[in-house]
């Protein structure tokens, strides 16, 4: 191997890579190594550099972004690079680095050998630029790894990457790639050759004629003259020249991923212009009457008018725009594997414009075209006296044009979210999701990283381990890191039932040897409390992250309340909403109750109240006090309860979005009430709040009609099922619980799941392991009797004629009946409904109780059946707080095996728990 001893290597790299054309030579490092590495330690660089050595070798939409750097998506990039110089520059394995290797710093000397071998490649050096160094052994082969051996003066500096590299903020430091020359004025060219060149061939009317005399009205016919060149130049040429020719010759399915919905434009813009036009001669009074007024401008009187009667329909633009990407790769992808495809492609481009623009570059006019609008109407609103009448519509013309934009960016960002977290997903392994259940089921990725972390329980400190973290709204997963980028399963928690603190919760005594020295080596701790009533005997009582610097334990920190206050959003103190974060549908419009503005994004939106129905920014939540209140169930303390309230149905609570059942077919004949069968599922359109509300059928949403709320109901849908948890505290709820968490778990080497959890629902009552048939009250008390809290059984009452829950809560047996509708409809509560019991037991499994009953916060725990009861036969005096005392008779709950082989076992009789000696016990007999 040769070596290379040299001065400062890393500033000839520097030099050749702005030379490359590469790294802006205006924030090109001077004097910082650990700048330099900092700029390369997200792998943009590098991409970014080989497809300037090989264009195209690493598909851009495959390259994370800024907007998305984290830990995860830097090694992503750094593993594409290593990866292209493979299969592209066939680089060995054994002559690179890997890609921890980069992003912790610990040998940036390996980083340097490869980027030194690449500028001595055959495509480099076509390029007419000095590799480095310049001083090479004239033996050397540019095949050969160099070891870069720093001279003695520099070791220290390489030496102390690492340490310093933990200081640094990535989202701070990660180099943000400034597009080339050619990036930024290309597209710029193209929209100003199609949609702001002046058109001489233009017929002659009023409008052609016009010669603007000061600033707002040539602002006016910049408007009007580009809306026009737009429709007729861009949207009618792609239409005419591309789209329909490329139909006969393309699959239906490429050609839907190339086009989108540019048909939806071309169809908003014709009508959009004709308003337009309409408009603007109006206020410039040059209305002729041949010119007629518009079907479409119903009240639009002005410019801003036209605007804002439009901007709903503008939110096209949102899944075109985040199409782009996969437009411009499939084109690409055609163009390479098809040559018929390409001949024809080629064929439409030449009849426009002799090949000088690609298919590809024009489509992306409509997105430049649409983020034009908020500047041409800022101009105007410049040149627009305070006082003139149509003012207050141009700045609220401006503002809607803003929101679209922001709706659009949005969309795109999300796209761009979602695929992230889907490789996120694709890269765990030992991790089985839910039935229809994906990460992003859990919110935005919020952060992820590497970190040392423990799970403690109530009873002994957990082992410090490196652990790669990742944090979502809702979820915070842990997994064990792996090389190329994947990762183990290993635990996940809920982000609400977590709370931060910088004080440790465990007594000095429980602390392991391990744990006091991490405690007392300056390192940085932050602690993830569990909420007690999350956990079951023997969980995890406390996650304990340590951090090396200050810096890194404040970055956690605040990712993490920023995921938890997502879910739980403080804005809703003393406001009376109750909230819950909300995906909704991006099909339609949806808006602020209180703003008015596009709810934006993908996913999780929002928020929707459910008292008063509203959907709300985080933003907007402390802006309007709630307006609703919703019915909730109160209860008596006595020991035998029953709730004995009815299922009403009425418009209150219901908002856009929601879906109903039909109780009944529509009797109504009047063509203003929606015709629907029973049984049929209604989405509410607009509630009135009178009883009645405009709905929409589910399956044929061109079905619009007015539906009296008594006639329908909500149902409770399967996905309360899984491992799901409350989302803030019995007293005082402000956070809906019906939005519950459904965990993933972890498959075992045999492809077991460690701990059963049933994804397929058996409605069939008789066989479920908690039923308990024909029983009488009496007998369900004494088998439940001084079980642990939350042990239940479901048995039928006879008197009753109906079935009964008996739990066992704070030393006493409780009963609810459970109310029934119809034969098909069951529930505690009236506001929780559902298709059989099956699925009433399984959602309270995972549902606070309180949610119907104050006086009982447990969840159904544990099935009586399917505990292991034992009978005490001999008394046991405890001599330390972890050992549980009997006395003969008692009737114990086994709740751990742990310590079998030193004959002890672990169990619980009331509310205490504790070691015993196993062999004081036998099982229990009925």
């Amino acid at each position: 191997m040769s070596t290379l001893e040299g001065n400062e290597l890393w500033k000839e790299c520097v030099r050749w890579m702005v030379d490359m054309g590469v790294l802006d030579p205006r924030i090109a490092p001077r004097n910082s190594m650990l700048e330099f590495a900092t700029m390369l330690r997200d792998g943009v660089l590098l991409c970014r550099l080989l497809n300037e050595l090989a264009p195209n070798c690493i598909e851009e939409k495959e390259i994370q972004r800024r907007q998305h750097m984290s830990e995860f998506t830097c090694h992503k990039n750094i593993c594409l690079f290593l990866g292209a110089c493979k299969t592209v520059f066939n680089l060995k394995q054994e002559q690179m680095f890997e890609a921890w290797e980069l992003f912790r710093l610990q040998d940036f000397a390996k980083v340097l050998s490869v980027l030194s071998m690449l500028s001595y490649s055959e495509p480099a050096l076509q390029k007419n630029v000095k590799p480095f160094p310049s001083e090479r052994s004239s033996t050397a082969s540019p095949t050969v790894p160099l070891r870069i051996c720093p001279p003695p003066e520099e070791e220290a500096i390489y030496r102390s990457l690492q340490d310093d590299v933990e200081k640094v903020d990535l989202d701070a430091a990660i180099y943000d790639i400034s597009p080339t020359k050619s990036e930024e004025e290309e597209p710029q060219f193209i929209y100003d050759h199609i949609v702001c060149r002046k058109d001489s061939q233009r017929k002659q009317d009023v409008w052609s004629t016009f010669t603007p005399s000061c600033k707002r009205e040539h602002c006016m016919k910049e408007l009007l003259d580009t809306e026009q060149n737009y429709v007729e130049k861009a949207l009618n040429m792609i239409i005419n020249k591309f789209y329909e020719p490329l139909q006969k010759v393309i699959r239906e399915a490429d050609h839907k991923v190339i086009f989108m919905n540019i048909m939806t434009l071309w169809n908003l813009h014709h009508s959009f212009h004709s308003d337009l036009r309409h408009a603007v001669l109006k206020t410039l009074g040059l209305s002729q009457n041949s010119e007629g007024r518009p079907n479409s401008l119903s009240l639009g009187r002005t410019i801003g008018d036209v605007f804002l009667q439009h901007k709903d329909k503008f939110i096209a633009y949102g899944p075109y725009c985040m199409g782009l990407g996969d437009s411009r790769a499939r084109i690409l992808d055609l163009e390479k594997n098809d040559p018929a495809i390409k001949t024809k492609i080629y064929e439409c481009t030449a009849s426009v414009n002799d090949n000088q623009f690609k298919l590809q570059d024009l489509l992306c006019l409509p997105m430049q075209r649409v983020l034009k609008y908020h500047i041409l109407l800022s101009e105007m609103i410049k040149s627009t006296p305070i006082d003139a009448p149509d003012r207050k519509s141009l700045e609220l013309a401006k503002e809607a044009m803003d929101d679209v934009n922001s709706y659009v960016n949005e969309m795109k960002r999300d796209n761009e979210t979602r695929q992230l977290i889907t490789e996120v997903q694709n890269s765990i392994t030992e991790l089985t999701m839910p039935e229809d259940v994906t990460l992003m089921d859990y919110g935005r990725l919020n952060a992820d990283g590497e970190v040392r972390l423990s799970e403690s329980t109530s009873q002994q400190y957990g082992k410090m381990k490196t652990r790669h973290v990742f944090v979502f709204d809702k979820v915070l997963i842990i997994c064990k890191a792996n090389r190329n980028n994947t990762y183990t399963y290993k635990a996940a928690y809920i982000v609400s039932e977590l709370h931060p603190s910088l004080d440790n919760p465990m007594p000095d005594g429980k602390m392991g040897t391990i744990s006091r020295k991490i405690a007392s080596a300056n390192q940085h701790l932050l602690y993830l409390i569990r909420e007690e009533r999350a956990c079951t005997q023997d969980s995890v009582r406390h996650l304990t992250l340590a951090f090396k610097v200050l810096q890194q334990r404040e970055k956690w920190l605040h990712h993490f309340e920023l995921a938890r206050n997502n879910v739980l959003p403080e804005q809703v103190e003393g406001t009376g909403h109750k909230v819950h974060y909300k995906s909704f549908k991006v099909d339609m419009p949806y808006k602020c109750s209180v703003c008015d503005k596009f709810l934006k994004g993908l996913f999780f939106q929002g928020y929707k109240c459910e008292n008063c129905g509203g959907l709300l920014h985080k933003a907007c939540i402390s802006l309007r006090p709630c307006a609703g209140r919703r019915h909730t169930t109160s209860v008596s303390h006595s020991s035998s309860f029953t709730n004995g309230t009815h299922f009403r149905n009425s418009s209150f609570g219901l908002s856009s979005g929601d879906h109903v059942i039909a109780l009944t077919r529509s009797s109504i004949s009047d063509h203003g009430f929606l015709q629907y069968d029973k049984d049929d599922v209604i989405e509410i359109v607009q509630n009135h709040g009178n009883g009645t509300f405009t709905g929409c059928l589910a399956n044929d949403r061109q079905s619009v009609g007015l539906v009296q709320s008594e006639h329908v109901r909500r149902v409770r849908t399967n996905s309360v099922q899984g491992m799901c948890s409350p989302l803030d505290s019995p007293v005082g709820v402000r956070v809906d619980r019906k939005e519950s968490t459904v965990l993933p778990k972890r498959i075992l080497g045999n492809g077991m799941t460690p701990t059963p959890q049933q994804d397929y629902v058996n409605t069939e009552v008789s066989l479920q392991p908690w039923y308990m048939g024909d029983l009488e009250r009496a007998e369900s008390e004494a088998k439940l009797r001084g079980t642990p809290n939350g042990t239940f059984l479901v048995r039928y009452s006879k008197n009753r004629h109906s079935y009964v829950i008996s739990i066992s809560y704070e030393g006493e047996v409780k009963h609810t009946v459970v109310e029934q509708r119809d034969n098909s409809i069951y529930y505690l509560d009236e506001g929780y409904v559902f298709n059989s019991i099956v699925e009433l037991v399984n959602y309270y499994r995972e549902n606070n109780l309180c949610e119907s009953f104050n006086s009982l916060n447990t969840t159904l725990r544990n099935a009586y059946r399917t505990c292991k009861l034992f009978r005490v036969i001999h008394d046991f005096d405890a001599t330390e707080p972890k050992f549980l005392t009997l006395r003969k008779g008692d009737r114990l709950t086994l709740v751990d095996v742990i310590g079998e082989d030193r004959g002890w076992w672990k169990g619980q009789i009331a509310d205490r728990i504790g070691f015993f000696p196993l062999s004081y016990v036998e099982p229990w007999k009925e």
